[in-house]
């Protein structure tokens, strides 16, 4: 039989009720199935629709032609759609970042990402401005201290000319400034900028730019300038004061200032670039003045006046006077120590230039708390001593004893030395030196022949045994004696030359000379 049935045509339906009957043909028979029971053998119970907000990209498009379609998920930017083993749907990231630096995100295989925030660090400010985060430098991040100063009005305000510096705090200049304003230094300041050859101050006053009593005061990293004016003028009664100037420059000035009675000052790596009437002046008790590795352009007066006042200790090291008129001083003070104090030191060391101005006035390298080395155009401190004996002078002396030669001695030279007419030469200076001393002698016996003789040095009265040198002379033939030794030095320890004749004849002495050097 065959598997078709004929069946009548009918009028066409548009749509069905579930009590409507459907012609079905099954094993040659025609049979009629309720429209109901076909749609729950079918399992469509229900209609396809989609969910969520309606402005969301539905899955299910609507039907067309009766026809519903389902969108397939594709990959795009940042995003990877895949099919699971169990045939579910995966969406992932599809993206990286570099092995390199510190990562945002700790871990790209987590099952969930976490991102680290951005927090700022020393003088760095983040700032949130909506669509973008701004990353700056923030100079007051990295102390509580500091103000920025970028106008005159930063400064705190001026009270009939004068802008007295908030104690404890740091002026951070960020761009040039001119003011007629002189500033007072309070307790402890700092003037600085990121770098001298960026930012100035400039003073126009006629005065001091700078004022302070007992003043902790540095300047680090900025150019100063008082064309008209003088730029430090600081007292300190206490003698506690401290004035610094690092890295900085000073571009024009008439004078660079006054210091009386600092505890501690000091010049580090600066330019003196205009000085026009004259340097740093010092009066009173001070402590510590240090001035190295500098430049200066001189026009007047002295770079470095001492003037009368006293200090333990002086460095000046490394500096260069590029040029300086006729008439101006690189190092002025006072006679014979007088501003070194007592077991203090003053030293010069490694300075060059000078131009047509004098390297120093007053102070000389003899003097007994100076030390003057390896500097252009100013002779090396060696300490010295030399006398000479030219008048033949007879010594009575008893057997086996030594004894100071009798006679006058001429005082040829000294440095840092005092020598005297009995032929004594004693160090004056404040620093332990090891120096050689030599003597030459020519000497006869009043009468004999044959007689032994001995020639020491001694000293500070002490006779030194193994300096000893011997000779046998007879009268009527003079007799040529060296004697060498060396010896280390401290202040106040002098030198002399002893002769011994064994058998107590009197010894004459024609010529002699005793140097310590």
């Amino acid at each position: 039989m065959s598997s078709s049935q004929k069946t009548s045509q009918f009028s066409t339906l548009s749509t069905l009720l579930d009590s409507s009957l459907i012609s079905v043909v099954s094993n040659g028979q025609n049979y009629t199935v309720p429209y109901s029971s076909l749609k729950t053998n079918l399992g469509a119970l229900g209609t396809l629709s989609t969910e969520g907000s309606a402005l969301g990209t539905p899955i299910l498009l609507e039907p067309s032609a009766g026809n519903y379609q389902i969108r397939n998920l594709e990959s795009s930017k940042g995003i990877i759609a895949s099919a699971s083993a169990e045939n579910g749907v995966v969406l992932a990231n599809n993206f990286t970042q570099s092995a390199t630096g510190t990562k945002l995100i700790p871990d790209l295989n987590a099952a969930q990402y976490k991102l680290k925030t951005l927090v700022g660090g020393t003088n760095i400010a983040l700032s949130d401005n909506g669509d973008e985060v701004t990353i700056g430098f923030n100079p007051t991040a990295g102390a509580s201290k500091t103000v920025v100063v970028s106008t005159i009005n930063d400064f705190p305000d001026s009270v009939g000319g004068v802008i007295t510096l908030a104690p404890d705090t740091d002026y951070l200049i960020a761009s040039d400034i001119t003011t007629a304003h002189r500033f007072m230094v309070s307790n402890p300041n700092t003037i600085r900028a990121a770098s001298s050859q960026m930012v100035e101050l400039k003073y126009t006053g006629t005065g001091d730019m700078f004022t302070g009593v007992d003043p902790n005061f540095k300047v680090v990293n900025i150019t100063l300038s008082a064309p008209s004016g003088t730029v430090f003028n600081t007292t300190s009664p206490s003698g506690l004061g401290i004035v610094q100037m690092v890295e900085s420059n000073i571009q024009e000035c008439q004078f660079i200032g006054t210091m009386d009675g600092n505890f501690i000052t000091r010049f580090t790596n600066v330019a003196f670039e205009d000085i026009q009437a004259g340097g740093i002046t010092f009066t009173g008790a001070h402590n510590i003045l240090v001035i190295d590795v500098g430049v200066a352009f001189l026009g007047g007066g002295s770079l470095i006046d001492l003037g009368t006042a006293t200090f333990n200790t002086v460095s000046v090291f490394g500096g260069n006077i590029a040029t300086s008129a006729v008439g101006t001083v690189f190092l002025s003070g006072a006679a014979n120590s007088a501003n070194i104090n007592v077991g203090g030191l003053g030293a010069v060391i490694n300075n060059s230039g000078f131009g047509s101005g004098a390297a120093l006035s007053g102070i000389t390298t003899d003097d007994a708390r100076w030390n003057f080395q390896a500097n252009n155009n100013i002779p090396n401190t060696r300490p010295d001593g030399l006398l000479s004996f030219q008048t033949p002078t007879t010594t009575v002396l008893a057997a086996a004893t030594p004894k100071l030669i009798t006679g006058t001695w001429v005082v040829q030279r000294t440095s840092q030395m005092t020598g005297t007419a009995a032929g004594r030469i004693t160090y004056n200076g404040e620093r332990n030196v090891t120096v050689p001393i030599s003597a030459t002698l020519s000497i006869v016996p009043v009468s004999g022949t044959n007689k032994v003789v001995n020639v020491y040095f001694a000293k500070n009265g002490s006779v030194i045994t193994a300096s000893k040198i011997s000779a046998v002379i007879s009268s009527g033939s003079a007799r040529n004696l060296a004697v060498n030794w060396q010896d280390s030095l401290a202040g106040n320890d002098y030198y002399e030359v002893f002769i011994e004749s064994v058998d107590g004849t009197d010894l004459t002495v024609n010529t002699a000379n005793l140097r310590v050097n």
